[in-house]
């Protein structure tokens, strides 16, 4: 597969001689077979090459105009598999939980370990976790996310609607970065002189979905949830737990092996590749939270005091389908509700946190509709979320109206 490099990122950041001593130390340590439960594998660029590196294996490859080549390969080799279909669907998922990586699979990841590298502030070492790690301990989830592996990589897409195939669940897969340009091409926007239809996109119109002969769609709503396993989402809607997905993967088509998202697999770097249509190394939003090389600064965007402002970070001429969809139509309405990818949009709800104007926000869940208390009260995560769900549906359904 070939990879897209805007010139915004000027090149692959690669492992400079002052810091290859450190690098190399630190290199032997996460390596060490005593850190496999926790260090699955550990990525670098260096010397016009890329690596991936464990403690029983290696393999070293390089970007070439028409794809990539393979340099040197040790032991064996961590990204051997990079199979998009495996752990589908359920039932064999469920079967194989937080999997070895001798056993999991790697989607594109010649193509997510370059562009990693291609951002200006990316790592020296990208140190990728186990499926096992246990963060529990310290408040998170066994696992977490951010990982290349495709369990972590994997997410729903499902498409319905006038212009779009009536397939039902494919056993195929697309990448998150196909989003922006297939719902711009939906919408009937024209591509660019070079065929894309965003500025520097990595992903692709999806044309196996459309059926534009049928016609196009006046309006397009897409409903983004994090951090869904999709594997998940299709067996709930198949056995009538999830009847609105259900009804849409009836009506429409639905990609049984998921989109893969980007690395890291994280929310902010991914929402804007779903609506940028690049890949994170390439728009800017390196993760939820990085040390930016550039300026010696950590930069925080996954709390309530940054996020409203995180596309401040995204690299100049970086387009969103808000962006295409007015210069394809220049009186068309587009709005991001609860989305911090809202470059260009019309109305935004973290724009009104920008403008001082922030809307009132409910003390607690109870008494909101579609709240149970059974999980309200003893889950945090379940409380707010009940919240910004509630106040996300109210601005949806406003502007609606």
């Amino acid at each position: 597969m070939a990879s897209t490099r805007p010139d915004s990122t000027g090149g692959p950041t690669w492992l400079a001689p002052e810091r290859a001593e450190a690098a190399e130390s630190a290199l032997a340590v996460l390596t060490d077979s005593s850190l496999e439960p926790i260090v699955d594998m550990v990525l670098l660029a260096r010397d016009g090459a890329y690596e991936a590196r464990t403690h029983d294996g290696s393999i070293r490859f390089a970007r070439r105009s028409d794809g990539f080549e393979v340099l040197a390969t040790e032991g064996l080799d961590p990204l051997a598999d990079q199979s998009t279909s495996k752990f589908s669907p359920l039932a064999v998922e469920v079967a194989h939980q937080n999997p070895h990586r001798h056993e999991n699979a790697y989607p594109q990841a010649f193509d997510q370990v370059t562009q990693l590298f291609d951002h200006p502030a990316a790592p020296d070492l990208c140190v990728i976790h186990s499926a096992d790690h246990n963060w529990e301990d310290q408040g998170g989830h066994r696992g977490e996310h951010g990982s290349l592996g495709v369990v972590q990589a994997r997410a729903p897409f499902v498409l319905a609607g006038k212009g779009v195939r009536a397939d039902g669940l494919v056993p195929r897969s697309a990448r998150l970065v196909d989003v922006a340009p297939t719902m711009l091409a939906l919408l009937g926007a024209p591509p660019n002189a070079d065929g894309s239809m965003l500025a520097g996109q990595d992903g692709v119109v999806r044309d196996d979905v459309l059926d534009l002969a049928s016609g196009r769609p006046k309006h397009v709503v897409v409903f983004l949830f994090d951090g869904t396993n999709p594997n998940v989402l299709y067996d709930m809607a198949a056995r009538g737990e999830a009847p609105s997905a259900a009804r849409l993967i009836e009506m429409g088509t639905a990609y049984g092996h998921g989109a893969m998202a980007g690395l890291p697999t994280v929310t902010l770097a991914n929402h804007t590749s779903i609506l940028t249509g690049r890949l994170p190394g390439h728009h800017g939003i390196l993760h939820n939270a990085w040390f930016d090389r550039r300026s010696s600064e950590q930069v925080i965007t996954n709390s309530n005091a940054t996020w409203p402002w995180a596309m401040a970070h995204a690299f100049d001429g970086v387009e969103s389908i808000h962006t295409v969809l007015h210069r394809h139509e220049p009186d068309a309405f587009s709005a991001s509700v609860n989305e911090p990818c809202d470059i260009d949009a019309d109305y935004s709800t973290f724009g009104f946190f920008r403008a001082g104007d922030v809307p009132p926000i409910p003390e607690s869940p109870e008494g909101l509709p579609h709240t149970t208390d059974r999980f309200v009260r003893p889950s945090k995560d379940y409380s707010w979320s009940s919240v910004v769900d509630h106040m996300g549906t109210e601005q949806a359904i406003g502007i609606w109206d």
